[in-house]
């Protein structure tokens, strides 16, 4: 294998790591895509990420499921307001390389797929050749699954300009591919949220008409 992937740092295991992205503030598991030699091995290390296993890799990454997630909300009459909710995960077969030698096995988390939950952080991963048009079309629909918010798609580069500069969205720490977590909420405890953002894009076309 050449530098463009990472050997997996477990003795007797043939196997390689070609890309990972992890959770910016808990180092969670959101995706990984393994190389191997035997179709096996594949699976035993899915096992042991969506099981509370860990896998290292010899760059020094550790790869582990995510934990349980907490996210501050506005506080209510009754108090501060959390939501809370345990990652679930989702693994493809292993699927045979072009070469005929060697597999390929992918472990993502539910929530970095076209079935992330509402009220969820959400997580975008953008692999190398992923053209703008498909991005933005994954993006926009990623926000709408976990905000339950509605945008047009006109809004897709403001709205993706404004999150970063609020901390909506936030770079997840990657290896061999991009990433990014999308904040669910309108509203935050001591910030602005989408619902601002919205109302901020919906100020500037009716100031430009």
């Amino acid at each position: 294998m050449n530098d463009h992937f990472v050997p997996v740092a477990v003795e007797g295991e043939r196997a390689w790591c070609r890309f990972y992205a992890l959770d910016p503030t808990d180092g969670g598991l959101v995706v990984a895509a393994f190389l191997t030699t035997a179709r096996e091995v594949g699976l035993r290390l899915a096992a042991r990420l969506v099981g509370n296993g860990l896998v290292a890799l010899e760059n020094g990454a550790i790869l582990k499921r995510q934990q349980d997630v907490e996210i501050p909300l506005p506080a209510t009459e009754e108090g501060p307001s959390v939501a809370r909710y345990r990652p679930s995960y989702v693994r493809s077969a292993p699927v045979h390389l072009e070469t005929e030698v060697g597999y390929e096995t992918c472990v993502l988390h539910r929530d970095a797929t076209m079935e992330a939950s509402p009220g969820h952080w959400g997580y975008l991963i953008r692999l190398p050749g992923e053209d703008e048009t498909g991005f933005h079309r994954r993006f926009l629909h990623l926000w709408g699954r976990v905000t339950e918010l509605p945008a047009r798609p006109e809004w897709t580069s403001s709205m993706w300009n404004l999150g970063e500069r609020l901390g909506l969205i936030t770079p997840l720490k990657t290896f061999n591919c991009q990433g990014w977590r999308i904040d669910p909420r309108r509203d935050l405890p001591d910030g602005a949220g989408w619902g601002h953002v919205l109302k901020t894009l919906v100020l500037t076309l009716e100031q430009g008409r």
